[in-house]
């Protein structure tokens, strides 16, 4: 497996580091560490000329410093890493590399909260999981435990291609040392406001539960499969996305695992809105699947 590792000398590239490190996969994970230099936009004149040389062999030296601080992660593993400092636009830069070398996986750091807590992404991390063709995780480390074993997890199921994917890429990996996964279906939340089809509305709304709940059982039986502690639940929200966060919440997930859609031959896809929901609002560390079409 190919896993980019964006790295900016920060706690958040650090934790992304360790969470690489984490993954129980049965091969050595092929991990290339990549830092972008993005050099201010200056004209060139005598002035500029005096300080502009050493600010960029400045950003080469910190650059690679920070890639040898982050290789020693995997210093007693028998990981594959290589280091690679790019240039350009920070976004553009690590979702070309990605491409370049056949990534299977993108592992970005997070930084930024908001007023009322929640952890919001940075331009970064936003931009490269909106836009990368491979899979993405978005690592919010959490006080509490902030290495890379991760407790419990909760995946987004709805029996769709792109669902299925993020199930069968998670079971790619040895996930028997987790304390337990859960599997979610969120179904939105029926309103009426006419008494003439409120008993047609309120069948509707059963048929809806029941399936939700067969869908996540149905999840759920492919990764107990495996031998591991799964169980499954079905909630209905005003909102997809905020039905699957509140589900994690109540779980204590330390990670939510969603499919998405790939990318069209002419342009990337940009996230589903429900994928888009889940990344910019999620407490957790997200793992976004790109779901690649066959045909």
């Amino acid at each position: 497996m190919k896993v980019l590792i964006a790295v900016d000398g920060s706690t958040f590239s650090a934790a992304a580091a360790k969470f690489v490190r984490g993954l129980p996969a049965e091969k050595p994970i092929e991990a290339t560490l990549v830092t972008v230099i993005n050099p201010p936009d200056v004209a060139l004149s005598t002035s500029t000329e005096m300080w502009y040389p050493q600010y960029l062999e400045h950003q080469q030296q910190f650059a690679e410093e920070a890639l040898e601080g982050i290789a020693q992660t995997f210093n007693d593993t028998d990981d594959l890493v290589d280091r690679k400092v790019l240039h350009g636009h920070i976004g553009h830069a690590i979702i070309d590399h990605a491409d370049q070398i056949g990534a299977d996986l993108i592992v970005v750091g997070a930084k930024g909260h908001s007023a009322v807590g929640r952890i919001l992404l940075g331009s970064v991390s936003d931009y490269v999981a909106t836009h990368a063709a491979c899979s993405v995780v978005v690592i919010r480390p959490r006080e509490e435990h902030d290495d890379s074993i991760r407790h419990k997890v909760s995946i987004a199921f709805d029996g769709t291609p792109p669902a299925q994917s993020a199930l069968d890429d998670f079971a790619q990996f040895d996930w028997s040392s987790l304390e337990q996964i859960q599997v979610i279906t969120a179904s939105p939340k029926l309103e009426v406001f006419r008494e003439d089809i409120l008993s047609s509305i309120m069948e509707e709304g059963a048929r809806r539960r029941t399936e939700a709940l067969r869908t996540a059982k149905a999840g759920a039986e492919q990764l107990q499969s495996r031998g591991w502690n799964v169980i499954h639940k079905s909630v209905e929200a005003e909102h997809i996305g905020e039905g699957i966060l509140e589900a994690a919440d109540a779980h204590g997930s330390d990670l939510v695992v969603i499919g998405d859609a790939g990318r069209g031959t002419i342009t990337r896809l940009l996230l589903g809105s429900t994928s888009r929901y889940v990344l910019r609002h999620a407490k957790q560390s997200v793992w976004i699947v790109r779901h690649r079409n066959e045909s």
